[in-house]
């Protein structure tokens, strides 16, 4: 009996060790993919959420800031539960309320599985210096980045930016 209670502890101890060693993939094929959508005010991330979500999950403005909370949308791909977070523009500023949409925006990316962040096409440039930077440097990994608005370049532009992106990376 003791023999049997000692095997059965030993298999016990190799399906915990697995499973501590399966990275959460387990928690998350259950609970859901963590997938945070950041950038900048106005550069689609709404716009983004509500073409996943296949509805008008968010609202859409011209207007910077119009996103101050995390609105989450729980979507199904390929049969796998996926939590999608829209979330405030990334920037400084001095409104209180906005501020903590920022800075609720920073811990879903840190919380995230992957985060998608979305650039204007006529800013590429400038975001690769941005404040976007100390935020994206945490993620190695789990970063998409998604360049918005390339159908409004013309051909040689859309050329350049994706050979910056081939040759230096995304930002």
């Amino acid at each position: 009996v003791l023999v049997e209670a000692q095997q059965q502890i030993a298999s016990l101890k190799t399906d915990i060790c697995a499973h501590l060693a399966d990275k959460r993939r387990g928690e998350r094929l259950r609970s859901g993919v963590r997938v945070a959508i950041l950038g900048k005010p106005n550069v689609g991330k709404s716009s983004l959420l509500n073409i996943l979500s296949q509805r008008p999950a968010a609202i859409v403005s011209p207007f910077a800031g119009t996103t101050r909370d995390v609105i989450e949308t729980a979507l199904n791909i390929a049969g796998y539960p996926v939590i999608v977070s829209d979330t405030a523009g990334l920037r400084k500023t001095r409104d209180p309320v906005e501020s903590e949409g920022v800075k609720r925006a920073v811990e879903k990316a840190r919380d995230a599985d992957l985060i998608l962040i979305v650039v204007n096409s006529f800013d590429f440039r400038r975001e690769r210096s941005s404040s976007l930077a100390e935020v994206l440097s945490e993620a190695t990994g789990r970063l998409v980045v998604v360049v918005n608005k390339m159908d409004l370049r013309s051909e040689k532009e859309r050329r350049g930016i994706e050979e910056l992106m081939e040759v230096r990376g995304p930002l």
